[in-house]
């Protein structure tokens, strides 16, 4: 397996783990606690789903759907960077910034399986095209 692919199935993975984290908390109802577990899952896990997304982007090749996903990874990070600041930094208060945080987060998500679909119907275009032209 290319290092490519491998990089992909990692953001792939930890989206996956974005996603399905955030609903155990959701169907938990313990979104708005001040735990440490809340606070991994709604903040943390997150801006490190978005650094392993940056980190992919940058070692690819130069695409636009890449400049995409990675301008989106950005996003998501600074966000996330910035609830997280927030979180600590006041007092009080009914705090939205976790699940604006995994909001975008899920979109990031989103945008690397539309990524990762516009890539294999690529490849299975090409695979089309060589049988066809290998077999007239």
């Amino acid at each position: 397996m290319a290092k490519k692919s491998k990089i992909w199935m990692g953001e792939l993975l930890v989206g996956a783990i974005v996603v399905v984290s955030f609903l155990v908390e959701v169907y938990l109802y313990s979104l708005y606690t001040s735990t440490a577990s809340s606070i991994f899952f709604t903040l943390i896990l997150p801006i490190l789903f978005a650094a392993v997304v940056i980190a992919g982007s940058l070692y690819g090749e130069r695409t636009l759907i890449n400049t995409i996903v990675g301008i989106a990874a950005v996003i998501t990070f600074i966000v996330g960077s910035g609830s997280l600041y927030a979180y600590f930094s006041t007092e009080g208060g009914v705090f939205f910034g976790g699940v604006i945080t995994v909001a975008v987060s899920i979109g990031l998500f989103v945008c690397i399986l539309l990524r990762e679909i516009y890539y294999r119907m690529g490849r299975q275009r090409e695979s089309e095209v060589s049988s066809e032209v290998g077999n007239p």
